[in-house]
């Protein structure tokens, strides 16, 4: 049986709707494409996160964490605490706390039950502070448009090893946003305003960072800084088995620590605790001998030593290599 003239003018028209979008405006016509009315992918933020009661913490033979949660609306769920997750405020992890956890969401995860997470960060639950660990543009606005950071003041800006980021004497807001941009960030704070996204001023903001264990090809642009102050140095770069190499007299002078040379013999002297030969991997400090991966190496005039040679002559708190920055600081 032939369909009718309707009918067909029907299906005609359920195939031109299922094609484009089509409005009539005055003489004018206007197809909308495909695209246009297909719903864009849900955008998730960078961690997601687990909050519960620590019922049992089991330490494995690698030195991992392995916590056991409850919690009244998630259920039951698994930690997994490596040397690699960062722990704020130095978290000691004990039966009894509630906890947060925040794990990269594009991660693989393995399907079993309780779930497991294996945790970027971790922190203690505050009953007087919200705790939020995301990825932030430069609007300072998070990855899932749920929370917009309203710098002030009072804000106190830190990087992970404690180190304050003094941003009140930058020129501008738009260089503490370089600094804050794309990065993951542990943002504390409790007022926010009802709106899309929230907006609210954070009490403290923890700016992680990329450790030296990750790639990192080029430090000879990275900032040297002193007691979170940056100093004015010879380029870093990378020696053998890959140390990174820094310049000893500016840093040491940095902490107010002299530094003397015997060019007969090529001898460095730093402080009364420490010295060294160069190219021996043999360094002298405390009256004990230590060796470290690289001996140290005489360039353009300037000598050089390993950045963890700092950390045992002078006794320091950090001596370490991140993202873009080789931060020296000494116990406070």
């Amino acid at each position: 049986m032939k369909p009718t003239v309707k009918k067909a003018i029907a299906i005609m028209a359920v195939t031109v709707m299922t094609m484009s979008a089509t409005i009539t405006l005055a003489n004018e016509t206007v197809v909308e494409p495909i695209n246009a009315v297909i719903e864009a992918a849900p955008i998730v933020p960078f961690f997601g996160s687990y909050t519960g009661i620590v019922k049992e913490v089991t330490e494995r033979e690698n030195g991992s964490l392995f916590v056991e949660l409850e919690s009244e609306t998630g259920g039951p769920s698994n930690f997994v605490i490596t040397q690699d997750t960062y722990r704020v405020n130095d978290l000691e992890i004990e039966k009894g706390q509630t906890l947060i956890g925040f794990f990269e969401n594009n991660r693989p995860m393995i399907l079993i039950y309780p779930p497991q997470y294996n945790l970027s960060v971790v922190a203690e639950a505050d009953d007087k502070l919200f705790v939020k660990a995301d990825k932030f543009n430069k609007d300072l606005v998070n990855m899932d448009n749920t929370l917009k950071l309203n710098i002030s003041e009072n804000t106190e800006i830190v990087w992970e090893n404690g180190t304050r980021i003094n941003w009140l004497k930058a020129p501008s807001m738009e260089e503490l946003t370089v600094v804050l941009e794309d990065r993951r960030l542990v943002v504390f704070y409790d007022i926010t305003t009802r709106s899309i996204p929230a907006q609210t001023t954070p009490k403290k903001v923890i700016v992680l960072s990329k450790k030296e264990a990750e790639p990192v090809s080029d430090v000879a642009g990275f900032d040297i800084e002193v007691n979170g102050a940056g100093i004015h140095a010879a380029n870093a770069f990378r020696g053998e088995n890959d140390a990174v190499l820094v310049p000893v007299r500016a840093i040491a002078e940095a902490f107010g620590v002299e530094v003397s040379w015997d060019a007969q013999i090529q001898a460095v002297t730093v402080g009364e605790n420490a010295s060294f030969i160069i190219g021996s991997k043999t360094y002298r400090a405390y009256e004990s001998d230590m060796e470290l991966d690289a001996a140290p190496v005489l360039k353009d005039g300037f000598s050089y030593v390993p950045v963890e040679f700092f950390q045992r002559a002078l006794a320091l708190r950090t001596a370490n290599v991140y993202e873009g920055r080789i931060v020296f600081e000494e116990y406070k």
